[in-house]
């Protein structure tokens, strides 16, 4: 069943890996968020680290972003 599937994607092999790498790409952007969430909870409201606070959510917004133009690619 699979091979007669495959050969379906001769000529489109190379956008089925690009594909696939995007969608991973975004995937791994969008769990690092809530790590990085955890991180600000964690070690910034508790200490009172504004700088650790704000560096961590221009990194979120940095990986947000390059969320969806994974996405969108």
């Amino acid at each position: 069943m699979f091979k007669t599937l495959f050969s379906y994607f001769g000529k489109y092999k190379i956008f089925l890996l690009v594909c696939f790498v995007l969608v991973l790409s975004e995937v791994l952007c969008e769990m690092m968020i809530p790590k990085l969430m955890a991180k600000i909870v964690d070690q910034g409201i508790t200490t009172g680290d504004h700088h650790l606070i704000l560096t961590t959510g221009l990194t979120m917004i940095g990986l947000a972003l390059l969320g969806i133009g994974f996405g969108v690619a």
